[in-house]
């Protein structure tokens, strides 16, 4: 124990007393009246010091302890058989010792440090387990057989096996996770995933998915599964990466989504969303000038190189992403490099949002180009 004040929590089945020594041999023993009403108390914990829990018989009919706030060095829960609900809130520990039987039905050890868990026995038994907050690097759910409820958010875990054909609410949010396997999680209503490393996942055989949070990830247009859930969370996607061979970019993947077809728009640096018109703003290259589209396919035609452009990919499918790609360079193209007459070459006009004009007709901002020169004209 370290000093401070943690929160303890205790269910009975039947009226019972028990007895705890804060300090250790016997030097602060309290004692506590505990029955089918939820008691709620603020207990002192002293630092260096072995807490022991005492009961006048071996089956105490205590079935929810729940500890918060108390910092731990070890837990050992063995002769607390009856216990149903264990809860070890901010502790510290990375490990425990769990109660001997099979009552044990909700383990909750959030906020810890372990990296690793031995459910034994336990795993066939546990209908709910939270682990959000600790350090755990992979964890395998195959044995926990009736584990209708598993959340451990906020680890680092890289590889999850799953096999639970009860389980319904799963959160595995903000960790390592490359890719997932959850055909096998046919009861499941709601899953969380946000901020991993996901680029793909098949929920194709789960049919009564209500909530799916699959928001921060590595997901392209391509690759999400389309908006069917009443729930539905999958915006601020990575930027992907992108290769441009002799001033070509192939994203003919992203084209057409469930017969939507994608807009491509090219940037010179990161473009924004205008706070009060909500457009995409930026510098803007120029369609059918600086670079031309066709089938997803974009082929770069500049005058001079440009670093940092960068590509924004839209579609009326998944109204709440924006797909950006990373940074790249590119060179000038190879019909460039000869001398162009200004005078003689064609006008073209240009909206703020770089699509092309017949004119400059009406009030606004207008990008005039001609040859390899550009202004702007404000009307």
């Amino acid at each position: 124990l370290e000093d401070g004040v943690a929160t303890m929590i205790l269910l009975a089945n039947d009226i019972s007393t028990i007895c705890i020594d804060w300090k250790g041999g016997g030097l602060s023993m309290a004692t506590y009246s505990v029955d089918n009403n939820l008691k709620t108390l603020n207990v002192k914990t002293y630092a260096g010091r072995e807490c022991s829990v005492y009961a006048y018989k071996a089956d105490v009919p205590l079935y929810v302890f729940n500890l918060t706030g108390a910092k731990l060095a070890d837990v050992d829960l063995t002769n607390m058989t009856q216990l149903t609900l264990v809860n070890i809130d901010n502790a510290g520990i990375s490990d425990i010792k769990l109660p001997s039987g099979h009552n044990l039905k909700e383990l909750k050890l959030n906020n810890n440090n372990f990296e690793s868990i031995d459910l034994g026995d336990h795993a066939a038994d546990l209908m709910l387990l939270s682990m959000n907050n600790n350090k755990l690097t992979s964890f395998d759910a195959t044995a926990c057989t009736n584990l209708c409820m598993l959340y451990l958010a906020n680890n680092q875990l890289a590889n999850v096996k799953l096999d639970n054909s009860k389980m319904w609410d799963l959160d595995l949010s903000g960790n390592l996770l490359a890719s997932i396997d959850v055909t096998k999680l046919q009861s499941l209503n709601q899953i969380f995933l946000s901020n991993n490393l996901l680029e793909t996942i098949d929920l194709s055989k789960i049919r009564d998915l209500k909530a799916v949070h699959i928001d921060k990830n590595k997901f392209r247009f391509s690759t999400l599964p389309l908006p069917v859930y009443q729930d539905y969370q999958y915006g601020e996607q990575q930027p992907i990466d992108v290769t441009i061979e002799n001033g070509v970019v192939d994203l003919s993947s992203e084209k057409e989504i469930d017969g939507a077809a994608t807009t491509y728009r090219w940037f010179v640096g990161e473009p924004w969303y205008d706070e009060d018109s909500g457009e995409l703003t930026g510098e803007e290259l120029f369609i059918d000038d600086e670079y031309f589209l066709k089938d997803g396919v974009t082929t770069f035609n500049l005058s001079s190189p440009i670093e940092n452009v960068v590509g924004a990919l839209l579609n009326e499918k998944f109204p709440n992403l924006t797909v950006y790609t990373n940074p790249i360079s590119v060179g000038t193209s190879g019909i460039q490099g000869v001398e162009i007459n200004n005078n003689n070459a064609p006008v073209k006009v240009y909206n703020i949002n770089g699509m092309r004009l017949d004119n400059a007709n009406g009030k606004g901002l207008f990008i005039i180009k001609q040859g390899n020169k550009t202004r702007k004209v404000v009307k």
